[in-house]
């Protein structure tokens, strides 16, 4: 079927149901950025495949609203279906709900599934259209009534993951747990990533994030995984029962619930946890708490950081073997955006304990690099010439640690103009990396640093500056964040963040640099960042008249300790490769 004949099916059904409005969250029940197939209906309905965005349709109009990342890659991708673009966090934008309350009547019904939209989100949209009279349904999965060959859910086995690489056993993580209730009988979990460090557990479930599809429910002296029996092994299934954790089938969750909970105070995270399993607690005193184990990951113990340095001298590895191939490739061939992908990854597949991508690369030629998430089609990919620029952003999951860094390279002559830019979002890297900051500091007190260089010239970007990262888990990782938006919860000692602030020019290129870096002590009262991410910037961008004494000696001593680290990895002639480089800018 079409893009079109899906959404004639979908409003044909909705038209059947009485219901005039149905929006496609793009979410899952677990609230995954990076969706399983089975899940992907925003996808399958609109043909829009960015990571943020949500669809409604009408009998008289079918939209989908997203944020300026993804502007131009929507604008493209929702053209065979005939959608309309709706702007999210620009001047004047209306939210999905103001545009349904301002096209809809009183009592109409606008429907959605409750199993894949939080709660938090639910409550918001009845009581906006309840106050214009408007019924909200969460009770239908019309969309998955009409969608023809959906993909099946993954029957992958899931593993645990020894002390050695997490730093800490999963009986430890739950008496902690259980020491945060305060008063509760017990909590429950709906977040992938949250009940993989929880419990200890890593599989395939989800593409490029190494999750296991299940949820988790935890009292004072009992705990419960509800998880496909199949993918749990003998050896697993033991080893998480001597530390008390009961296993029950996936799909008995809003079964079972209603008896588990009668008569208990519930605490979960309603920003987190779908609307479908608080509606199967109809007897428990349910309450909204932010997920303990939330920030409890996010603060990376030492064994989590030795290991994400292990995986990064490791990427640094795989980045020089592949961006010298790049180089000797150019000199004599086009390679495709597709291609340089797929090498990328390739090289990354030969060190030891890759398990692969952590999230599919971002592999942006000449104008395609303004794509702020661009995806490089397989067929139909910019091949690239010797000239201009190639922005590469990518990443890595090894069983260790998780990677993400970009670069924006000259792969041919480039312009002043585009030099000028590059240096200015390198003045904003450093700035914020160089940062000392007081305990209690939030990331929106620092995404100025970032900006303050482009700002100064009139220009921005449409994207947070940081965000937080896992450890062998998702690649984007909260409570934490630096960005524009407010973000209540303090940075603090252990979480990782990215530091990528970017510039994007439509029509021409896009510039972005990247690496990773976690907070530690300054002092008592301080914190400053240490970077992890280990590979060259590219200095044949770089207008070095812009550059303070500060800023040289700042990417002199990065570059130099890029060499010190990787150096002893590498063979003669890369070495020589890489030294070059790394030589030092002239102070």
């Amino acid at each position: 079927m079409s893009i079109k004949e899906r959404i004639a099916a979908l409003r044909s059904a909705m038209k059947e149901a009485g219901i005039a409005a149905w929006i496609v969250p793009g979410t899952d029940p677990h609230m995954n950025e990076y969706l399983p197939s089975h899940w992907a209906e925003r996808s399958y309905i609109s043909g829009f495949t960015g990571s943020a965005g949500k669809v409604a349709i009408t009998q008289d109009v079918a939209g989908l609203w997203t944020d300026g990342r993804y502007f131009l890659q929507a604008t493209e991708q929702i053209k065979e279906g005939g959608l309309q673009l709706f702007k999210e966090m620009v001047p004047g934008a209306q939210t999905i709900g103001q545009y349904l309350c301002s096209t809809l009547k009183e009592g109409d019904k606008v429907a959605l599934n409750g199993l894949i939209v939080p709660e938090n989100l639910t409550q918001a949209y009845k009581a906006e259209f309840a106050a214009k009279g408007i019924e909200l349904v969460t009770d239908l999965d019309l969309l998955g009534q009409t969608w023809q060959g959906r993909p099946e859910l993954s029957d992958d086995p899931l593993f645990t993951l020894p002390e050695e690489i997490t730093g800490e056993n999963t009986a430890s993580k739950l008496t902690r747990l259980r020491e945060s209730f305060d008063g509760a009988d017990a909590a429950f979990f709906n977040m992938l990533d949250e009940n993989a460090w929880l419990f200890n557990l890593r599989g395939s479930d989800v593409k490029c994030n190494p999750v296991v599809m299940c949820y988790s429910w935890v009292e004072k002296d009992a705990a419960i995984l509800f998880v496909d029996e199949n993918k749990v092994s003998d050896t697993d299934r033991e080893l998480l029962e001597n530390d008390g954790i009961s296993i029950f089938p996936y799909h008995n969750v809003l079964t079972m619930l209603p008896e588990l909970s009668e008569g208990k105070k519930v605490i979960t995270d309603f920003n987190k946890t779908n609307h479908a399993v608080v509606s199967a607690m109809p007897d428990a005193q349910v309450s909204h708490v932010a997920s303990w184990v939330a920030l409890a990951k996010a603060q990376k113990n030492e064994t989590e950081r030795e290991g994400t340095r292990l995986a990064m001298v490791k990427d640094g590895v795989a980045l020089v073997h592949f961006y010298r191939w790049l180089e000797e490739e150019l000199k004599n061939n086009t390679p495709d955006e597709y291609q340089i992908g797929r090498q990328l990854d390739f090289f990354r597949s030969q060190q030891d304990d890759y398990i692969g991508e952590s999230f599919s690369p971002i592999v942006g030629y000449k104008s395609n690099g303004a794509i702020i998430h661009y995806s490089a089609p397989e067929k139909g990919s910019k091949k690239v010439e010797k000239e201009g620029s190639l922005l590469l952003d990518s990443g890595g999951q090894y069983k260790h640690g998780t990677t993400d860094i970009t670069r924006t390279i000259a792969v041919g002559p480039v312009s002043d103009k585009m030099k000028r830019d590059f240096t200015l979002v390198l003045k904003g890297h450093i700035a914020l990396d160089r940062a000392k900051f007081p305990k209690g500091t939030r990331g929106a007190q620092l995404d100025v640093l970032a900006r303050m260089a482009l700002w100064h010239e009139g220009k921005d970007y449409l994207h947070g500056t940081g965000h937080g990262v896992g450890h062998f888990l998702n690649v984007h990782e909260g409570p934490q964040s630096i960005r524009k938006e407010e973000n209540m919860t303090p940075l603090k000692e252990g979480m990782i963040l990215s530091n990528e602030p970017g510039y994007y020019v439509a029509g021409e290129y896009g510039i972005r640099i990247e690496n990773l870096f976690v907070v530690k002590a300054l002092n008592d009262d301080f914190y400053e960042f240490e970077t992890l991410t280990l590979y060259p910037i590219e200095k044949q961008l770089i207008d070095v008249t812009l550059l303070t004494t500060i800023e040289k000696d700042w990417l002199n001593d990065y570059h130099q300790k890029v060499y010190d680290k990787l150096s002893s990895k590498l063979n003669e002639e890369e070495k020589a490769w890489l030294r070059e480089k790394t030589l030092p800018i002239l102070v």
